[in-house]
């Protein structure tokens, strides 16, 4: 069955993608245009350029791969002087985006992915056709919007349009600032219902004397539950205080949503009516637990990854509808959008079906620096603004992620008291933050509450969790973790281990660290921007299989064994962690026989062996004889240098292959190798220890060969008389003290699997590399006549030299550095 869903998979990409271009349909919903209403992403007459002319003229339409897509489109549209204003709406877009409307820009937005409303300037739309051009880009200035560094598990960063944007003509509201607040008072739900009236709308009116404002509450049966006049005052703000039952609050198990109706009268006369559709519930922080109308509620979450790779194809609004059923059918009362601010669409079936939203903005493991820019405070508190009053009215909205994995330095947590302070609550909404764990944490919260996560069991790091003076209220990544067995789906006992995970992994959370639950991950299998250690050998090492379902939206059989909720599921049973076996004795077998060719050659060559003995008894090896003009010869340098290396490669082929599961380890690489197709060729290498042998013995060997061709060419360039065969000779020779390896080459695999006297070894192995330095200076110094402080410098250079071919090839991201320090910071989640 796993190998016919992969094959889907793959048979599906094909189809809808080219080269990293994505096409998907929006599906049959109720949303259609209208007098009031121009749904442009419906049109299918669009104009769609990249690198090159696309042929596609639908849209859902993005890409990863793509630096700059333009889409253009001619619209019709019925305007004349009774026609209200005009505004460009939408769920956001993937990039930055530039609109024009018929060659004028009207806007530019920085906020991937959040909501937006742009007022269309008067007389600008037209009667009849009318054009509109979408410019998006990814951004290439950190001003622009929110950086994307390269990271494990993010998702691939896409551009294009993938959510519902329109134009709509809407008259001005009567309602302005509207909001509410809801307390428990003696067993009674009180209601503050606070809003204001447009002035300017009131002002139209000929006649403004004797004016009333009536608010009334009207349930999902028709039911007025609340109605009250108030006399109209300029710029006061009303506020209506009442009661309500708790069978009209909205809750997980009782969705039940309202409809708010204001109205301006005279003399009973309806003159202007506004209407809002929402529900009442509370949302708030009590001794470090969340309360929902006045409830202690545990919350039983799962994560949602936004995935467009593998929504290529289908139908995304109507898979909404979908994917959240069967979340609630599960048993789940929350889910969590990692990384990215949904669709509406989500909310609005969030709202119906009884499931608490939280929603994550895109800000992951930023470096210090950037917190202390005024450029990203100022996108953050746009991007809060414009997320909050468009889902303010859900009541499945209840609390704003502002920040993932942050390693919370002084000046970062006086950022997140900034924004925490900006952020508006016209409704019951809470605020949360995913910090680093650490020791220096400070004990007041930067945020309403604080969200764990970890790509660890949560049991792997209980001193650390409980050290951490802020505690922590939910998990955000339950069930993730870098065990790789519980992430190869591949495996005969999959789905026991991942049950025996989950099952561990709620337990801890709710009865030994004392949560209140949090959310596990995830709802599907999901693509990563780049391959893991878990992942490099599977057939799509891009896909991360932690989820319920699979990427073709088909259930794991595993999941049947929960038949209502995994949250609450009373776990009896101990999990132990599985210890990958990596075991192996390639890298001293490999050192045995390579020991064993080159004492052959010892014992059947006097003259190497002497050769060989006369080396470590001078300070630079074998140089002595070069003043002579002794001849050298070739083989016996050719057998030094090839056992030197294959001493080397051996010994740190072991540390890099026993330590080639750890995620901190492949977070440094890949942020050193932002580009995807060598990250994964490093992976590969990394992960096979003929390869690893391999590739370090050619570098090893090449590093004194290296030195001796600098050495002629040095000798060309000053005319000095340097034979070759003495310049390769003096880089060679100088690495005989590595026979004193031998036996540590041998045995270190097995000393690092026995986790006994790695810090010696490695103690020794730092001598011996000095003492070979050492010996490398002074042959140097007698062949050329120079200092040794000069030869000392030049060598410093040319080990720097490898850097700077790094930075000129290989484009390290912007802020890299502050980036590596950061990671290094956060080495907790790993």
């Amino acid at each position: 069955m796993k190998f016919i869903s992969i094959l889907l998979i793959i048979f599906a990409l094909n189809i809808y993608s080219d080269a990293g271009i994505y096409k998907a349909n929006w599906g049959n919903t109720d949303q259609t245009s209208s007098a009031k209403q121009i749904d442009l992403y419906r049109l299918a007459s669009w104009q769609i350029n990249g690198s090159e002319s696309i042929n596609s003229k639908t849209l859902p339409f993005y890409s990863d791969t793509e630096d700059t897509l333009v889409f253009f489109t001619e619209f019709e549209a019925g305007i004349d002087s009774s026609t209200p204003p005009a505004f460009f709406s939408g769920n956001g877009f993937n990039g930055s985006a530039e609109i024009t409307i018929n060659n004028n820009l009207i806007g530019k937005l920085r906020n991937d992915s959040a909501p937006f409303s742009i007022k269309i300037p008067d007389g600008l739309l037209k009667q009849g056709k009318n054009s509109i051009r979408i410019n998006i880009k990814r951004y290439t200035d950190l001003a622009d919007g929110y950086p994307q560094f390269a990271q494990l598990f993010n998702e691939p960063y896409e551009i294009g349009i993938s959510r519902p944007f329109y134009i709509s003509f809407m008259p001005e509201k009567l309602i302005t600032n509207w909001g509410y607040s809801l307390r428990q008072s003696n067993n009674d739900n009180i209601v503050n219902l606070h809003f204001k009236t447009n002035r300017d709308l009131i002002n139209l009116l000929p006649r403004k004397d004797a004016l009333n404002i009536e608010s009334k509450v009207i349930n999902s049966s028709g039911k007025i539950l609340e109605s009250r006049l108030f006399d109209y005052t300029p710029d006061k703000e009303i506020n209506n205080e009442f009661s309500i039952s708790d069978n009209d609050l909205w809750t997980t198990s009782n969705p039940e949503n309202l409809k708010l109706v204001f109205s301006v009268k005279r003399f009973g006369q309806v003159l202007y009516s506004d209407t809002v559709r929402t529900g009442f519930r509370s949302a708030e922080m009590l001794k470090n637990r969340m309360w929902i109308n006045g409830k202690d509620l545990n919350i039983y979450g799962i994560n949602y990854y936004e995935n467009l790779i593998l929504k290529a194809g289908s139908t995304f609004l109507s898979d909404i509808q979908l994917h959240l059923s069967a979340i609630k059918k599960k048993g789940f009362n929350a889910v969590r959008f990692v990384s990215h601010i949904p669709d509406e669409k989500f909310l609005s079936t969030a709202d119906t079906l009884g499931l608490m939203v939280f929603v994550d903005l895109p800000v992951k493991r930023f470096p210090e620096a950037l917190f202390k820019q005024d450029y990203l405070l100022e996108n953050l508190k746009t991007t809060v603004s414009a997320t909050i009053e468009r889902f303010a009215k859900h009541p499945s909205f209840t609390a704003l992620g502002l920040g993932q994995e942050i390693y919370l330095s002084p000046s970062t947590q006086k950022f997140y008291f900034i924004l925490n302070g900006f952020t508006p609550r016209p409704v019951p909404i809470l605020t949360y933050l995913s910090p680093v764990p650490a020791k220096s944490q400070t004990i007041e919260t930067a945020t309403d509450f604080y969200m764990l996560d970890l790509y660890e069991s949560i049991n792997a790091k209980k001193g650390l969790i409980e050290n951490f003076n802020a505690p922590f209220l939910l998990n955000g990544k339950t069930g993730f973790t870098k065990q790789e067995s519980y992430l190869a789906s591949s495996r005969d006992n999959f789905g026991m281990e991942r049950r025996l995970l989950l099952k561990n992994e709620v337990t801890s959370t709710l009865s030994v660290f004392n949560m209140q639950g949090g959310f596990i991950d995830s709802f599907m299998d999901w693509i990563a921007q780049s391959p893991t250690h878990q992942t490099i050998n599977n057939a799509n090492p891009f896909l991360i299989s932690n989820g319920l379902y699979d990427s073709t939206f088909t259930e794991y059989a595993w999941t049947s064994e929960f038949e209502n909720n995994i949250w609450t599921y009373n776990d009896v049973e101990v999990l132990k962690p599985i210890k990958k076996d990596k075991s192996t004795n390639v890298f001293s077998i490999t050192m045995f026989f390579g020991s064993l060719v080159f004492l052959f050659f010892y014992r059947r060559y006097p003259r190497f062996s002497e050769n060989y003995r006369r080396s470590l008894k001078h300070p630079y090896g074998f140089y002595v004889d070069m003043r002579e003009r002794r001849i050298i010869p070739v083989f016996n340098s050719f057998m030094v240098g090839v056992h030197n290396s294959l001493i080397l490669a051996t010994f740190t082929g072991s540390f890099i292959y026993f330590w080639n599961d750890s995620f901190l380890a492949e977070e440094i690489f890949r942020l050193l190798l932002p580009d995807p197709a060598i990250f994964e060729a490093f992976l590969k290498i990394n992960h096979s220890t003929f390869l690893i042998i391999v590739v370090l013995f050619v570098l090893n060997f090449l590093h004194p060969i290296t030195i001796g061709l600098l050495l002629k060419f040095f000798g060309l360039i000053t005319r000095r008389n340097v034979r070759l065969r003495q310049a390769l000779a003096i880089g060679l020779w100088s690495g005989s003290p590595f026979v004193f390896m031998l036996p540590l080459s041998l045995a270190a695999y097995h000393l690092l699997l026995n986790d006994q006297f790695v810090i010696q070894i490695l103690i020794i192995f730092g001598l011996i590399v000095i003492w070979v330095h050492f010996r490398l200076i002074n042959g140097i110094r007698v062949l050329t006549l120079a200092k040794f402080r000069t030869i000392f410098v030049l060598l410093f250079l040319f080990y720097i030299l490898p850097l700077v071919i790094f930075g000129l090839f290989f484009s390290p991201q912007a802020l890299w550095s502050d980036y590596l320090i950061t990671l290094l910071n956060s080495h907790s989640i790993f």
